[in-house]
């Protein structure tokens, strides 16, 4: 797939009603990456909700265009909501809560939800890269035939 590869896992994790496949494609430079999840249920109405965790020291920002910043010192990570299947529905920012157990005494950090809607099939995730042009490259990839075929087959 031009210069990202791609790793799908098939998992059973969410229950036997739904067949779900998580997808990680990599740019062969690590500047980018991109997780995808697809569940299949019949002709079933489906929504789903995605988190990424982000370190306590991370400042995060949306923009208008529901794109999202990660600033942490000098270092900036673009991150971008995708649906390949379905539509993209709330997308949102928080903090994690955890006990005192949970955290190892850690300070919680930002948390992106985003959600997934549609009927039968979905498919979306997150282009997570450190530039721009990562995040072309990673767009550019999951729109390769290969890639759709991997989650929608």
């Amino acid at each position: 797939m031009g210069d990202a590869v791609v790793h799908c896992i098939e998992t059973q994790v969410h229950g036997p009603d739904y067949r779900h496949v998580r997808a990680f494609v990599l740019l062969d430079d690590l500047s980018g990456l991109a997780v995808f999840d697809r569940f299949r249920a019949g002709h079933r109405p489906l929504t789903a909700e995605g988190f990424l965790h982000l370190d306590a020291g991370v400042t995060v920002a949306l923009d208008p265009s529901r794109r999202v910043f990660g600033l942490r010192d000098e270092r900036r990570l673009q991150i971008v909501p995708h649906a390949i299947s379905g539509r993209l529905g709330d997308l949102a920012l928080s903090r994690a809560s955890f006990g005192p157990r949970e955290n190892h005494g850690a300070p919680a950090g930002p948390v992106l939800r985003y959600g997934l809607s549609g009927t039968g099939i979905l498919a979306g995730g997150l282009l997570i890269a450190s530039s721009a042009g990562g995040v072309s490259r990673l767009a550019a990839a999951i729109e390769e035939e290969a890639f759709r075929s991997a989650l929608t087959d």
